[in-house]
């Protein structure tokens, strides 16, 4: 038995310029999702830094906290 195949013609041709503005819509819409994703990890990515930031100060000053002891 053979597969049918079935193509939908268009009822009314699409102007080459509408099919190119959905196509920059489209675009758009991808390049301002990527733009707030990437807004998104960098925010993630700030607020990590500052913590590890103050772990680390917060270490350094224990560490100078024990050595002054230690020299006691």
């Amino acid at each position: 038995m053979a597969a049918v195949q079935a193509v939908q013609l268009e009822l009314f041709e699409i102007p080459e310029t509408e099919r190119m503005m959905g196509e920059i819509r489209s675009l758009e819409k991808s390049v301002d999702n990527i733009r707030r994703g990437l807004f998104a990890r960098h925010e993630e990515l700030a607020k990590k830094y500052l913590e590890l930031r103050d772990e680390v100060e917060r270490l350094t000053e224990s560490l100078h906290t024990m050595k002054e002891k230690a020299e006691c």
